[in-house]
């Protein structure tokens, strides 16, 4: 099989995923958390970060418009139901299991970008500032 069509099967894969979470509305996102480590949260970060990884933009609430089939807000207010205390605790007890996306689980990688010397519409070089930081008591 050739690398376009693994591709095109996989992005099928991936919609077919996502629109049977677009039906399954009464799943709550803390349960697949807790069962598989990642929720429509998590997918519409992947989108993001696959975006970023090629140069394009998509914001956060973009990407969970397309993975929840509405504004993120709207199937909150629709969908989702508060966790409980077990819930909770095993969303704790399995952290360590919940999908690292970049760098999402652990600490945050902070990118400040500024175009020297000019605007950005210049050509002119990039400089790229990077922080690393982690959560309390990591």
């Amino acid at each position: 099989m050739d690398e376009k069509t693994l591709i095109e099967i996989q992005a099928d894969a991936f919609r077919g995923l996502v629109n049977h979470l677009q039906k399954r509305t009464d799943v709550q996102n803390i349960d697949i958390m807790n069962t598989a480590g990642f929720c429509r949260n998590c997918l519409a970060k992947w989108l993001v970060a696959a975006a970023e990884a090629r140069g394009e933009e998509l914001s956060n609430d973009e990407a969970r418009e397309m993975v929840y089939g509405m504004p993120y807000g709207e199937f909150k207010e629709k969908h989702q139901e508060p966790a409980s205390d077990e819930q909770k605790a095993k969303f704790d007890a399995t952290r360590s299991l919940h999908a690292n996306i970049s760098g999402h689980n652990s600490a945050w990688i902070i990118y400040h970008y500024r175009w020297r010397p000019g605007d950005p519409t210049s050509g002119k070089t990039l400089a790229l500032g990077c922080w690393l930081v982690t959560p309390r008591g990591t």
